[in-house]
């Protein structure tokens, strides 16, 4: 049989987008899945009517801020394996089940390759910084991340206490007990809403060249969480 995996999407005033991505979930090849949506309390929205046709496993979680909700969700899942998920970002059909495989040959957690969803220039760019490192096993910015129940939980969960950098942050963490595999053959597509700020930019690629020149500890996260 196979084993469930858990899916938790964090949500905050997300109705144009959440549809796509959990139309995107009802595709896979694999099952059995559940999928949570934790919605953020601040969420004025049509976010919680639109999720409600796709899952009844719907949170209002009364804290605030993406690694909290992210947390609240992880806490009520019954899988044994864990996929974070942003609301904004549709995944290739058998990312789960690759990423089922992967777990299961003794990796501790994994991506897919990032495709941004526009023909910008500069939005590429980042996607090719993104995919560079991400290929290496490098803990690096990512919309989108598995691992196992046990493993996340050891890792200390995600770090409520920060803003900036959680994805890297708790990816870190995880590469401790092993390695992060890179899935070429898979994807999530992506809005490009993060950079569409100049700065935004400017962090993505400083905070590259920094990790790319073999500074680790970086003062600041590769990439800068929009609000």
């Amino acid at each position: 049989m196979n084993k469930l995996v858990s899916i938790i999407i964090p949500a905050l005033n997300e109705e144009s987008l959440i549809e796509k991505t959990l139309v995107s979930l009802k595709k896979q090849t694999y099952q059995p899945i559940e999928i949570i949506v934790a919605v953020d309390s601040r969420s004025k929205d049509k976010t919680i009517q639109i999720a409600r046709k796709y899952t009844d496993k719907i949170l209002q979680v009364p804290v605030k801020g993406a690694s909290a909700t992210r947390n609240f969700g992880a806490r009520v899942a019954q899988g044994e394996y864990l996929m974070f998920l942003d609301a904004d970002t549709k995944v290739s059909k058998d990312l789960i089940g690759n990423g089922v495989e992967f777990l299961n040959s003794g990796y501790v957690g994994g991506f897919a390759r990032v495709v941004y969803e526009t023909e910008s220039p500069r939005v590429k760019l980042i996607e090719a910084i993104q995919n560079f490192f991400l290929s290496q096993g490098t803990p690096f910015y990512i919309q989108s991340f598995y691992t196992t129940k046990e493993f996340f939980q050891r890792s200390g969960e995600w770090n409520e206490k920060i803003s900036l950098g959680e994805e890297v942050d708790i990816l870190r963490r995880i590469s401790k007990f092993g390695r992060l595999k890179y899935d070429s053959a898979s994807s999530i597509r992506t809005s490009p809403r993060r950079f569409i700020k100049s700065k935004d930019f400017s962090y993505a690629v400083l905070g590259a060249a920094l990790a790319y020149a073999g500074l680790k500890n970086l003062p600041y996260p590769p990439v800068r969480e929009v609000k």
